[in-house]
C-alpha cells in the first residue's frame, strides 16, 4: 500500500486552517466582556431580575422599580410607558413616573411620582415590545408583583 504524503501534507494544512477559522470566528463569542458586546440578532433577551423581587413584601413606598436584562436593549423600547408598566393597588395603572435605562447596568428604572399606596399589591410588567439592540424582542412578557409595607 503506497501512501502519497502529498495528500497527506495538503490535508494536515487544510485541518489547520480550519482549525485556525474557528478560533478566529468564535474569539468574539466570549458574553463576558459587559454591554459592549452586541449580540447577534437570534439571541432572545430576558429580564434577569427585578428589584423589588417577585413576591417581595414590605417593599418601601418611596421605591423605584427597575428590571435587568440579559442583552443590551433598545432604550426607546424599554422606555416607553407602554412596554414598561406597574399597576396596582388592583388594575389601576401608576400612570405618573418616568422611565429611564441604564446601558451600562442594563437596567430599565421606573421612578414613581409619588409615593406608592400603603398595604397594597403592585404588578410590573416588561411586554414582548421591549428589544434587544439588534431588534429581538423578549420571547413572553415578563410580569411579576410585590407588595408594600
Amino acid at each position: 500500500m503506497r501512501t502519497d504524503t502529498r495528500k497527506i501534507k495538503t490535508f494536515s494544512q487544510m485541518m489547520w486552517f480550519i482549525a485556525l477559522l474557528l478560533v478566529v470566528f468564535t474569539a468574539g463569542c466570549d458574553r463576558d466582556h459587559g454591554a459592549s458586546v452586541v449580540p447577534l440578532s437570534g439571541t432572545i433577551p430576558t429580564v434577569l431580575y427585578t428589584v423589588p423581587a417577585d413576591g417581595a413584601i414590605d417593599v418601601p413606598l418611596n421605591s423605584r422599580i427597575s428590571a435587568a436584562f440579559s442583552e443590551p436593549m433598545d432604550a426607546a423600547t424599554v422606555t416607553d410607558a407602554a412596554v414598561f408598566t406597574v399597576t396596582g393597588p388592583g388594575a389601576t395603572p401608576v400612570i405618573a413616573g418616568t422611565i429611564t435605562y441604564d446601558a451600562v447596568s442594563r437596567m430599565a428604572l421606573f421612578t414613581p411620582g409619588s409615593n406608592l399606596a400603603v398595604n397594597a399589591i403592585y404588578t410590573g410588567t416588561i411586554t414582548i415590545g421591549a428589544r434587544n439592540v439588534a431588534g429581538t424582542a423578549l420571547a413572553n412578557n415578563f410580569v411579576w408583583t410585590f407588595t408594600t409595607g
